[in-house]
């Protein structure tokens, strides 16, 4: 097998856990809203500063937030520093759906683990190793 071989094969197995990961964390989410709701959880931020995080555009996570908060899934409050911004965080409903579903994705991964040998845990520590060193490089 040659090297571009090894990479694709790499590259469908990476691809393919993520997606099912995130199908069982999502909990009728799409990936982007958990990952916006679980930025919230963690503190208080700005549009502009949420933007940044992800990557996206302030426009995209104002679009979020007002569907959030249409929801009940986001707190609005005044920005102590800048008058002109609001400050947005998680409620407690989207901490709870995001304990339910990180609750969900754990109990899934545990349960595929569970499956594995001592050396195939082993291994899977090590590639996982590897990898994170292979998306820093």
């Amino acid at each position: 097998m040659s090297c571009t071989d090894d990479a694709l094969r790499l590259q469908h197995a990476v691809v393919v856990t993520a997606r099912r990961l995130a199908r069982e964390r999502h909990a009728g989410l799409t990936p982007m809203q958990v990952s916006l709701l679980g930025s919230l959880d963690a503190e208080q931020v700005t549009v502009g500063e949420l933007a940044r995080r992800h990557g996206v555009r302030p426009p995209t996570v104002s679009r979020f937030l007002t569907w959030a908060l249409s929801e009940g899934l986001v707190h609005r409050a005044p920005n102590p520093s800048d008058r002109r911004s609001r400050l947005y965080s998680a409620s407690p409903r989207a901490t709870a759906l995001l304990r339910t579903a990180r609750a969900r994705h754990d109990r899934w991964l545990d349960g595929g683990m569970a499956t594995l040998t001592a050396p195939e845990l082993a291994t899977l520590r090590s590639a996982g190793a590897l990898l994170e060193q292979l998306a820093t490089s």
